[in-house]
């Protein structure tokens, strides 16, 4: 969709899952910001704890959100985003830690984190130990052309922030903005 300009990407709770999303104060109050013209920052989602700085540093550009084993399965193909100057979002569920790391160095080896302007890793539920995930996150932090952030409310489960893919969104002292 993004690719090739159809519509206007917004990803949050699939409409299956609206009726959850209502039940989480957190995600509902996140929601109802993507759609309302003023500004506002992303603030961490107390079940998850707070948001960490992997890599210090500033960013702003658009957003684009997605799951990590779909975007390395892209790699590659005409059907891969752009990721100049976007502040790229991953995210994933039930992957392994070694499929996870398999997917980042696809993406790492196609230069794809050195092109963002910021990368925040989301929500890997179900992905493996939080302690196995932190050193492979910093190994791809290292090689990231902008800030990092790890433990960002975005992903398959609740609670979980809506983003707008045109909307500005910036990174800076490891906060998170949207612009209005």
């Amino acid at each position: 969709m993004e690719k090739f300009g159809a519509g206007r990407p917004v990803a949050g709770p699939m409409l299956g899952k609206l009726a959850e999303c209502a039940a989480s104060p957190w995600s509902m109050e996140f929601h109802r910001r993507a759609f309302r013209p003023e500004a506002y920052e992303i603030e961490a989602a107390p079940e998850y704890g707070p948001v960490a700085e992997l890599k210090a540093g500033s960013a702003a550009g658009l957003p684009l959100a997605g799951n990590l084993s779909v975007a390395a399965s892209l790699c590659g193909t005409p059907y891969f985003p752009d990721v100049s100057g976007r502040i790229l979002i991953l995210e994933d569920l039930n992957e392994p830690v070694y499929r996870l790391d398999r997917c980042l160095t696809a993406l790492e080896q196609n230069g794809v984190f050195r092109r963002c302007a910021g990368l925040l890793f989301g929500q890997f539920t179900d992905c493996g130990p939080r302690e196995e995930l932190a050193p492979l996150f910093r190994r791809i932090a290292a090689d990231a052309g902008g800030p990092v952030l790890m433990n960002f409310p975005f992903g398959h489960t609740f609670p979980l922030a809506t983003l707008d893919f045109h909307r500005g969104m910036s990174v800076r002292a490891g906060r998170v903005f949207v612009t209005a």
